[in-house]
């Protein structure tokens, strides 16, 4: 085995490299001081008397060179070290007082952005990204509830501090009133108040309304095909928002699709008051709709 320290010249970082260049192309790297001067002297004439020749030879000839100096220890144990020797107490104080300055800074001039930074126009997803967020902010649009059947007089049993630990009161005495037809479009007027759009500030597309959504003094238009076909309400316009979710106006919407009873009726069988065949869709469907919902009794 090779002596400690020759395996490619001294350095634990270095020494593969040494060894590579060595290998591959027959470069040596210069002389370098020894700690183990003695063991490879002691190896070389070992291999020499013995006639070997060239094994050991070769492991220690770089420690026959001229020995120097790398450039790292000039570097760091001439000037510089010098240098550090002489000014280290002022360093360490310059260096506390630059720490006490940036943190200064951060205590007296650091501040919440007062407007949100833009992701930037260089590329089309980042573009969309930021698209998204001001046109659909569903994680940060305010909610808006409106719930039927609170007490009138005093709607809150008790206040939380998060709106969903919140404890409404409850009059039970509502339950009676939208069994009847007159509390049930009394509801639905409440759901398609919104409906009044931008004019009355009642939906519109930014905070100067009651709800985000569609600005029209209209409901979104449906999907027809959707709605004669399956008896759905869909928008035609995936983007268009309503501002809200109403199962009175899903019950209006189902008694105006099952109205007469159409569904499966061929041509022959549709021809009746509250039915019409549809040419396109091929199918018996009702003449109501969910406008004309009167109010069912219970």
């Amino acid at each position: 085995p090779r002596s400690p320290g020759t395996c490619g010249g001294p350095g634990c970082c270095w020494g593969f490299w040494r060894w590579l260049l060595h290998s591959v192309c027959g470069c040596r790297p210069a002389a370098e001081p020894s700690r183990y001067g003695a063991a490879a002297g002691v190896g070389a004439g070992a291999g020499a008397g013995a006639g070997a020749g060239g094994a050991v030879a070769e492991d220690v000839l770089y420690e026959e060179k001229v020995p120097h100096k790398r450039w790292l220890e000039v570097a760091f144990a001439g000037s510089f070290f010098g240098f550090l020797e002489r000014m280290k107490l002022p360093l360490l104080l310059a260096w506390i007082l630059v720490a006490a300055v940036m943190g200064c800074s951060m205590v007296f001039f650091l501040q919440p952005a007062r407007e949100r930074t833009e992701i930037g126009t260089g590329l089309e997803a980042t573009r969309g990204a930021e698209i998204l967020q001001k046109e659909f902010p569903s994680s940060n649009a305010i909610a808006v509830s409106y719930v039927f059947g609170l007490d009138a007089s005093k709607p809150m049993l008790q206040w939380g501090s998060t709106r969903v630990a919140d404890s409404p009161r409850f009059d039970s005495r509502s339950t009676e009133e939208l069994a009847t037809p007159e509390g049930q479009l009394e509801l639905l007027a409440l759901c398609r108040a919104p409906d009044f759009g931008r004019a009355a500030k009642a939906r519109c597309e930014n905070a100067t309304c009651l709800m985000l959504g569609h600005g029209g003094a209209e409901n979104c238009p449906r999907d027809e095909e959707v709605w004669r076909t399956e008896g759905v309400y869909m928008p035609k316009d995936v983007s268009c928002a309503s501002g809200r979710y109403c199962f009175m106006e899903e019950l209006a919407q189902y008694w105006a699709y099952t109205r007469g009873e159409c569904q499966g009726r061929t041509v022959t069988s549709c021809g009746r008051i509250l039915c019409k065949w549809d040419s396109r869709y091929q199918r018996c469907l009702p003449t109501a709709n969910e406008s004309d919902y009167p109010g069912l009794p219970v």
